[in-house]
């Protein structure tokens, strides 16, 4: 009997099992490196660019283990198979745990995104800053059917992302606007000057900031010009 390592057959079916591998992981880790990019800025968002590939070549090798596994079970080495197998199925488990709240919260977001509840939006929104989800959050500051009482209270949130929408959002009460003009951040203050609701005495002020790109944004909304969508 051939050893495994001269088997042609062998080799045929290790080649089979990485691109099975990969043709699962490369699309998986093209998704989620996508959506990545579309979520809240943080100072640790860095290491999520490095965690996410070597999350997928975990799942091309869990997957190519369960391919291998397979063949060999197929081919009359059920014992080789079944050794593979075990710990291939330990890996799929574990990679189901992480993704399957990933995808109820993605679930969710898009609810609160399209929603018309205010109600609805109220709940969540309480929700979402006791238990800190800021893409629940800036969802819900996107809504334009949230009310100006909601945004108003999620205004005590410290993250720019979600500052940013609620600063966007022409539900926003004009103190919460003012408000939101002294921030540091350079996407909240754009966002303001790209709000219609913002009020002239929020925009003069954002025309003496010492960003040049706030002040020129801000001549350019009292010029009645349009401003570059950030």
């Amino acid at each position: 009997m051939r050893e495994g390592s001269n088997d042609p057959d062998f080799h045929e079916a290790m080649k089979k099992s990485i691109l099975i591998g990969g043709l699962v992981a490369g699309p998986l880790a093209y998704g989620l490196l996508t959506w990545y990019a579309t979520t809240p800025e943080d100072p640790q968002k860095a290491i999520g660019y490095v965690t996410i590939p070597i999350f997928c070549g975990f799942v091309w090798i869990v997957v190519a283990l369960l391919a291998e596994g397979l063949f060999r079970v197929f081919s009359q080495r059920k014992k080789e198979g079944i050794a593979l197998l075990l710990p291939a199925t330990a890996g799929l488990i574990a990679i189901l745990s992480l993704l399957w709240p990933l995808q109820r919260e993605l679930r969710q977001v898009r609810r609160l995104e399209t929603t018309m509840e205010s109600d609805l939006l109220r709940r969540e929104a309480v929700d979402a800053l006791e238990q800190k989800r800021p893409r629940a959050l800036i969802a819900i500051a996107d809504n334009r059917h949230t009310p100006g009482d909601t945004l108003a209270e999620m205004a005590s949130c410290d993250d720019p992302a979600v500052l940013g929408r609620i600063a966007g959002n022409p539900n926003t009460p004009q103190s919460v606007l003012k408000s939101l003009s002294g921030h540091r951040s350079y996407p909240v203050k754009m966002a303001l000057l790209q709000n219609r609701s913002t009020g002239e005495e929020i925009v003069r002020k954002l025309s003496n900031s010492r960003d040049p790109r706030i002040r020129k944004a801000a001549h350019a909304r009292m010029a009645g010009e349009r401003l570059p969508a950030e």
